[in-house]
């Protein structure tokens, strides 16, 4: 067989530090050049620069849902690193959906019920709608009506916590389980209907019940 032309392309790739977290790194291969963000020492921590119009936007919206986050991320082609302003650096931890600022502290964002987290088998949904409607922490509640009646009804609510008693809560999930702790974090906010009720108690404890909502928990369930 006759050999008709042979090509060898070389990889290069350089890094540059960007700040004490964060490394620029430069891969070219050929004429293709890419550019990507990376932390130092945490590979689930995720930097990225985002436009100013992103912190309003994390008001009521979750970036994460949709992968909304994209439409507000820079072109790093574009964007001069030399110049980089901390207000701009975000950290993403796509495990948990957890956004974190420059200087790693958690960022208090909108996070949205599943459809199994407050159903009329676990709860009094029309005494639970009520309490969600009068909660500085709900910034939208929704009552939905499953097509099949065996399914049964559920609320979707969507919770904005202050600042101060998330980054409470990180801490303190970060404490309690170190492998899972993104999962503990939600659960401080919104937990599992059976680890409201009083049979559970002694294992989950009292303090789980910050929404407030253990009085309108069906204890018959299992």
């Amino acid at each position: 067989m006759k050999k008709l032309s042979r090509r060898v392309v070389k990889e290069v790739t350089e890094r540059y530090e960007v700040n004490e977290n964060i490394v620029l790194v430069v891969k070219t291969t050929g004429k293709k050049v890419t550019k990507s963000l990376v932390h130092k020492k945490n590979k689930e921590m995720h930097p990225t620069i985002l436009k100013r119009g992103f912190k309003k936007y994390i008001e009521k919206n979750n970036p994460f849902y949709s992968a909304c986050w994209k439409e507000f991320q820079v072109d790093l082609d574009k964007y001069d690193l030399d110049k980089i302003k901390k207000e701009d650096i975000y950290f993403l931890y796509f495990s948990g959906h957890i956004l974190f600022d420059a200087d790693e502290t958690p960022i208090s964002i909108p996070i949205a019920s599943s459809s199994s987290d407050f159903t009329d088998e676990d709860y009094d949904l029309v005494c639970l709608y009520n309490h969600f409607k009068k909660s500085k922490y709900v910034i939208s509640l929704t009552k939905i009506q499953r097509e099949s009646y065996d399914d049964g009804n559920y609320l979707n609510a969507t919770f904005k916590i202050d600042q101060k008693i998330y980054e409470k809560f990180y801490k303190e999930a970060k404490i309690e389980d170190k492998e899972f702790w993104s999962v503990r974090l939600k659960e401080k906010i919104i937990p599992k209907a059976y680890m409201l009720r009083k049979k559970n108690e002694k294992y989950y404890g009292k303090n789980i019940d910050f929404l407030k909502i253990r009085k309108f928990v069906n204890e018959e369930k299992d």
